[in-house]
């Protein structure tokens, strides 16, 4: 809401716009409704993403499996490297089908592994 507030009031989503995730549900089932909720992938006007210090965004790890994913646009991750183990992530053909996607990141541990990969 308050990056929201920030915009000018014509340009701000509706909440049909908005969808937030049921973390009530276990991580699969969770995963499972998001993606019903959502409009079709191509759809997508923005996809806000952060990155970790070991360069992952969208809780998709380097090296880890779903990288590799192709078919599911939410997936379930079980076995994250970093806390919390359990959570949805995009797949990459779900962000990759965005009209944009924005990076919003700050931290000085942050800065080498940014370098690199905007360098590469």
């Amino acid at each position: 809401k308050a990056l929201f507030s920030q915009l000018p009031a014509q340009r701000r989503p509706t909440i049909d716009n908005v969808f937030a995730i049921d973390h009530t549900l276990s991580v699969e089932e969770c995963a499972k409704e998001y993606a019903k909720r959502l409009p079709a992938p191509d759809t997508f006007d923005m996809i806000l993403l952060g990155m970790g210090p070991d360069g992952h965004t969208a809780s998709l790890f380097p090296g880890h499996k779903l990288l590799k994913e192709k078919d599911l646009f939410i997936a379930p991750i079980s076995d994250s490297p970093k806390p919390p183990p359990e959570r949805g992530t995009f797949t990459l053909p779900a962000i990759n089908s965005a009209r944009l996607v924005a990076f919003i990141d700050g931290g000085s541990e942050k800065a080498e592994r940014l370098t690199a990969i905007l360098q590469a």
